[in-house]
């Protein structure tokens, strides 16, 4: 079993740890024991929180310029920018249901 847990340590500060624990157990299958691993995990957490901060910061820009956004493949359009409604007058969701129907292909 793992979890993650801010721990406080002696200086004040703050470490993130992945804790993993497993049962130790004897031949009759009672447990005798613990087998305990703990990992610094303070550098995947900081870039995590800077990765969300920066989406943030990329999400209000993109909810502020005259454009459409779209982003998908080929086949499946995943994600349109709100500005969709104020530009072209349709809703986000009318956009799905109706021009974007899953199956249908559009090429420029």
């Amino acid at each position: 079993m793992t979890c993650n847990s801010a721990l406080n340590i002696k200086d004040g500060s703050i470490v993130w740890a992945a804790i993993s624990w497993q049962s130790i157990y004897d031949n009759e299958k009672v447990v005798t024991g613990y087998r305990t691993s703990v990992r610094d995990i303070s550098d995947r957490k900081q870039a995590e929180e800077a990765t969300r901060e920066k989406e943030k910061q990329i999400r209000l820009m993109l909810s502020n310029i005259d454009a459409i956004i779209l982003e998908g493949d080929p086949y499946n359009i995943y994600y349109i920018g709100g500005q969709v409604e104020k530009i072209l007058g349709y809703p986000k969701k009318l956009w799905f249901q109706t021009f974007f129907s899953k199956g249908t292909r559009y090429t420029p």
